[in-house]
This record gives C-alpha cells, structure tokens and sequence, in this order.
C-alpha cells in the first residue's frame, strides 16, 4: 500500500493542502524550496549577466529588488562588479535605486568605492539619491559618495556628483 500513500500525499501537496504524513515535505517547505531555487536563478542569471534571462524571469513575476544573502540587490551587485549592461536593464525597469544594505552603502556608493563612473553615471541620471550616507563601516560612516569618491580620487564621478548636487 505505500504506492497509493505516496499518489495521496502528492496530490494533496499538488493541491496546495499538507501531506501532513511523515517524511512528506510540507506546502511550505516545498515553496521554500521552490523560492530557493528561483532566488539561485536569479542570481545566477544576474552574475552571469544574462540579460535575455534576467528580463524573462521578471516577466515571469520574480521581485527584481529581491535581496541576497547579503541584503544586497541584483542592481547593487551589477554596480560592484561593473556589470552596465545588467545595471541599465534593471534601472530600467525602475528598481529602487537607494536600496541600502549592511553599512548603508547604495548601488551608488558601490559604484564609486569600486570606481565604475558609468554606472555611477546611469544611477545619477536615474534619479539615485546623491546625499545617502554609509554608517558603521570605518571609511565609510557619515560619508555621501560624494565624499568617497573625493576620498578615492575618482575625479570624473567627483564633477557628476557634484554638478548632480547642484541641480
């Protein structure tokens, strides 16, 4: 009889019910697992900076701010690694630009700590909040990008920001 224990138990997860049955995962755990792997999707695609994939799998409903294990977002990933092409299609589909994760740095801030003007640039132009401050991190506490950047000698993000400032 364990084949039609095993028949039930599917067909009440797959109805969305509990199993409720010993060693059965539960609708949550499954979800869990299942959110996991969508999670692992979407970054995977994001690190590979699989644009047709990362397009495909918002259309499909995935939360582009979603955050990884490190608080941070696939926008704020793009800008530390220098990934335009994925950080131009994310802000176009309008995420938020002044997520802030572990310190209070931004997209923003990632950019310019690792000296990507062309993102800093896409980012200012986007509307990113200039005047954001870092907390906690020695180097980082109290500071705007402004700041880093001028701390950094990134000179041409330097005059954007300034100039972004300005307006």
């Amino acid at each position: 009889m364990p084949g039609a224990l095993t028949e039930r138990a599917e067909y009440v997860l797959r109805l969305g019910g509990d199993a409720g049955l010993p060693g059965y995962p539960t609708r949550n755990a499954l979800r869990e697992r299942e959110d996991a792997y969508v999670r692992s999707d979407w970054k995977q695609a994001c690190e590979q900076c699989d644009n047709e994939r990362i397009s495909a799998l918002i259309e499909a409903g995935i939360d582009p701010n979603a955050c990884d294990e490190h608080g941070q977002t696939a926008l704020m990933n793009a800008a530390t690694r220098g990934d335009v092409d994925v950080a131009r299609l994310l802000i176009e589909r309008v995420v938020d630009l002044d997520h802030h994760a572990k310190y209070g740095l931004t997209a923003l801030m990632l950019a310019v700590v690792n000296g990507h003007a062309e993102i800093a640039s896409m980012l200012i132009e986007a509307g990113a909040d200039v005047s954001k401050r870092g907390s906690g991190a020695p180097g980082f506490a109290g500071k705007d990008a402004l700041a880093l950047a001028q701390q950094l000698g990134q000179d041409a993000i330097v005059g954007m920001l300034e100039l972004a400032k300005r307006c």
